[in-house]
């Protein structure tokens, strides 16, 4: 439990420090007077290609959210009709045995 923990607090650290790294990059470059426009201009830009993508990326994403949706239903449905499986043989298992210990004490 606390290895996990440990884990994830490494990774948000990481993950922290490089989103920080790129909040100080680009706020350095902003103070600049003369990258002020092409960064802006970049900006734009991926601002612009990230728009044009958003739609078809998030069609994609519902569509895969949907596959594995009826995948963990399908896997769930089997685990439940094999622990009912399980159960019954399991209770036809005692009731033979129940059957067999009856037949072994009427026998003289």
């Amino acid at each position: 439990m606390f290895m996990k923990r440990r884990k994830s607090n490494k990774a948000a650290y990481l993950i922290g420090s490089a989103i920080g790294g790129f909040v100080g990059v680009a706020g350095a470059l902003l103070m600049q007077p003369e990258n002020k426009k092409k960064v802006k201009g970049m900006w734009e830009e991926q601002k612009r290609k990230m728009e044009e993508k958003a739609p078809k990326l998030s069609q994609h994403l519902l569509e895969l959210g949907s596959e594995w949706s009826e995948e963990v239903g399908n896997i769930l449905k089997e685990q439940k009709k094999a622990k009912t499986t399980n159960k019954n043989q399991s209770e036809l298992g005692q009731l033979i045995q129940t059957a067999l210990d009856k037949e072994d004490l009427t026998k003289p």
